[in-house]
């Protein structure tokens, strides 16, 4: 899987939990629906572009990683709670995206070396 496929993966899901968390809060249940459909093209472009560019650099460090997942990430959820008037919901909507570009740089990170042999015990 690349690392676009992954973005647009945790992307989806990404949006999917903020529809459900704002229409708990606005206890509106068609609020996932529509927050999902308006919110859904913009997740899977963002989360495209920017699991292709932390895919593209699975040495880097990972403050450097996380920087690169969590901006474009954060900026879309400000934009679109600010463009859709749910400017009241970008902080809640910040945690889980938070933790899927946590996620998102884990998932693309370099396996590390397996420097140490296994530890056996005798």
């Amino acid at each position: 899987m690349t690392g676009g496929v992954k973005g647009i993966t945790l992307a989806l899901a990404n949006t999917l939990v903020i529809a459900v968390c704002i229409a708990i809060r606005e206890r509106d249940p068609e609020a996932v629906i529509i927050v999902a459909l308006i919110a859904s093209l913009p997740a899977v472009v963002t989360g495209g572009i920017v699991g292709l560019l932390v895919g593209a650099m699975p040495a880097q460090r990972v403050w450097w990683r996380l920087l690169v997942v969590t901006l474009p990430a954060l900026a879309l959820v400000v934009v679109l709670g600010e463009e859709l008037a749910m400017g009241r919901y970008v902080v809640l909507a910040s945690i889980p995206t938070l933790v899927a570009c946590s996620i998102l740089e884990k998932w693309t990170r370099a396996p590390r070396d397996a420097a140490l042999p296994v530890a056996r015990v005798s």
